[in-house]
């Protein structure tokens, strides 16, 4: 907790707003995706899924158990899912990558923000499984366009082809090491194509995660990096500053 705090005071202090964004990418990105005020008709999707995960969790004693911390988690997790809904709805990726996801309100923000994206979702456990697709069920329509692979995320990252840009945004979305963390940035940052989207989470959350976002930061074929406390988000435009 006393790391997480120290890294929240350091945020604060280093970070800027938009007055303060010299970049005409970043700061439309910032000012018209990540400070968007529009009132989505896609967010019912969000908050209804909110409150029928908290009846599977409490059903099926799934990863939360007590209420109480459903609806704080859920309320939060709800507003990280908005900015990634508008992440989506602004860069319109065709092709999107999930790794490490258990409730996947994640997956479902971003294909509400861009129903024409073809999403992989990595699990690790049939569990997960079964809560993307009930958690997909809130849609009106059946999303063919997602699919859930449960393999071993190594394994999975492994076999992709290093010369193939086959993704346009990969979220990591995970909580195992930060070996593999790296690992995986190593191998899959030379798919990543001139207009690809990266975006981590919990990159303060603690020493290990923050290791991983410095090492990001500082990898050569990193562009820009946009860092939000929660989210961080990167790109790799040759013709950016």
């Amino acid at each position: 907790m006393f790391q997480k705090i120290k890294a929240y005071l350091k945020f604060i202090y280093n970070s800027t707003n938009e007055h303060g964004i010299h970049s005409p990418f970043v700061f439309n990105f910032v000012t018209k995706c990540l400070y968007d005020k529009n009132k989505y008709l896609a967010y019912d999707y969000l908050l209804f899924n909110r409150e029928e995960r908290a009846q599977i969790n409490k059903t099926e004693n799934v990863i939360i158990t007590k209420s109480s911390e459903i609806s704080k988690i859920s309320k939060t997790a709800l507003k990280r899912a908005k900015q990634l809904l508008r992440l989506s709805a602004y860069f319109k990726p065709n092709s999107i990558l999930v790794i490490g996801t258990s409730e996947q309100l994640g997956t479902l923000a971003l294909f509400c923000g861009n129903q024409q994206a073809t999403i992989a979702t990595i699990v690790n456990s049939a569990d997960a499984v079964i809560i993307g697709k009930k958690s997909l069920g809130v849609l009106d329509f059946t999303p063919s366009k997602v699919q859930f692979v449960n393999t071993n995320y190594s394994n999975y990252v492994a076999a992709i082809n290093k010369k193939e840009s086959l993704f346009d945004l990969i979220y990591f979305n995970w909580n195992f090491s930060d070996e593999f963390k790296i690992s995986a940035v190593e191998h899959l940052i030379s798919t990543a194509g001139n207009n690809s989207v990266w975006v981590f989470n919990t990159i303060y959350s603690n020493v290990e995660t923050k290791r991983v976002w410095d090492f990001v930061k500082t990898h050569p074929k990193v562009r820009v990096t946009v860092g939000t406390f929660y989210f961080g988000f990167v790109f790799f435009r040759t013709e950016q500053e």
